[in-house]
């Protein structure tokens, strides 16, 4: 893939990755943004963690600052207490990224090469360069040309104080008019997050926790019961309803990551979706420069991902309709039914075209079989 030149918008999980799978092939790859700063941590899926290795190294999480969970107690439905042993990582962010730009820069060198988001907002490094918009989300995210999904929000906070020893197992619990998630960050500390059908101000969601939190939930209760300035400050809101990019993907400008799709956390992997759609991506990019035609490849790229978005939608809506307290997110709920989207075959059923991406080192050429992408990372 010798003088293929992108330029990639964004530092974060999936444009790190693309920058990586691209340089493993040879294109020479310009990276635009500031590495992420500020201390935030999320949880990573057993899945996800094993896609983290094939693609960053078995030993990405020790290179970061992470722990592991046994799994997640969960008082979500009418049924009651349920405990579900998946294992889990929880994992801060920033040192995660950190962690990914090192391996980047020791095994792609030269074909790597950055600047932050105070030079101009255009890249000039290469002329005709593809560009991917890996700028991700914020609480300053934009929901211009995108297709929203609700008006749901998340309250999130970093860390919060433990004074007892917690398992290492995080929480899920459903409430009137919220739903949390809480995870231990080590033995003295956890991370408290709690999604409302609309923004809330810190008043109203200390009159409705104090009322309604019960002991089933031992880090939620803690958190919200022994730690009465809780509400004061230190929380950061996001928009947690589903989102879709309407930007046409182009041959020379694709979104991945949180730029072509964000997820509700309460039933999407935000950090495997980057990953995946990087190595969509990739494929795409990669299967173009062989000459595969670009009408086709790009028809492939926008079909999967809207079959994603949509099954993602319904498995938002099978678990909002069964927690207890449902008639809190109706809106949330209609909402979602009007915007899943039936995809469209856009792609040539009689046109014999195959985008195979397997392995980090390697994407084997387009064969002529039936239509289809196929994904398999190496292992």
């Amino acid at each position: 893939m010798s003088g293929q030149f992108a330029t990639i918008f964004g530092t974060g999980i999936s444009g790190l990755t693309a920058a990586r799978l691209l340089s493993l092939t040879g294109w020479t790859v310009e990276l635009v943004g500031d590495t992420q700063s500020t201390q935030r941590w999320i949880t990573v899926s057993g899945e996800t963690a094993l896609l983290f290795n094939d693609l960053w190294g078995p030993d990405i999480f020790q290179a970061c600052r992470s722990y592991p969970l046994i799994g997640r107690r969960v008082d979500w439905s009418v049924d009651g207490l349920s405990e579900v042993t998946e294992p889990l990582w929880a994992v801060e962010l920033s040192s995660l990224n950190v962690a990914m730009l090192r391996r980047l820069r020791k095994a792609s060198g030269s074909r790597i090469s950055r600047r932050n988001n105070n030079a101009d907002c255009e890249p000039v490094r290469f002329a005709g360069a593809t560009h991917i918009d890996a700028s991700g989300r914020s609480t300053s995210f934009t929901r211009e040309g995108r297709l929203v999904c609700g008006k749901r929000t998340m309250r999130v906070w970093p860390s919060i104080r433990l004074s007892f020893p917690s398992e290492p197992i995080a929480e899920v619990f459903a409430g009137e008019g919220f739903w949390s998630f809480a995870f231990p960050i080590g033995r003295e500390t956890i991370c408290l997050q709690l999604a409302t059908p609309r923004t809330c101000s810190a008043e109203e969601l200390r009159d409705v926790m104090l009322r309604k939190v019960t002991s089933a939930t031992p880090l939620l209760h803690y958190a919200i019961n022994k730690t009465p300035d809780i509400f004061d400050d230190g929380s950061a809101i996001f928009s947690t309803a589903p989102t879709l990019t309407l930007k046409e993907p182009l041959s020379r400008r694709l979104a991945i990551g949180d730029s072509l799709m964000t997820l509700d956390p309460l039933c999407g992997d935000g950090a495997g979706h980057g990953l995946k759609s990087a190595l969509l991506a990739t494929g795409v990019l990669n299967s173009i420069a062989d000459g595969l035609p670009a009408l086709h490849a790009l028809a492939h790229f926008e079909e999967r991902s809207l079959f994603a978005f949509s099954a993602h939608l319904r498995q938002c809506q099978r678990y909002y309709s069964i927690m207890r307290h449902s008639g809190y997110w109706a809106y949330e709920l209609h909402d979602m039914s009007e915007a899943i989207i039936a995809p469209k075959v856009i792609n040539n059923k009689n046109t014999p075209v195959k985008l195979v991406a397997e392995g980090i080192n390697r994407f084997n050429r387009h064969s002529h079989t039936k239509p289809a992408i196929t994904l398999v990372p190496e292992r």
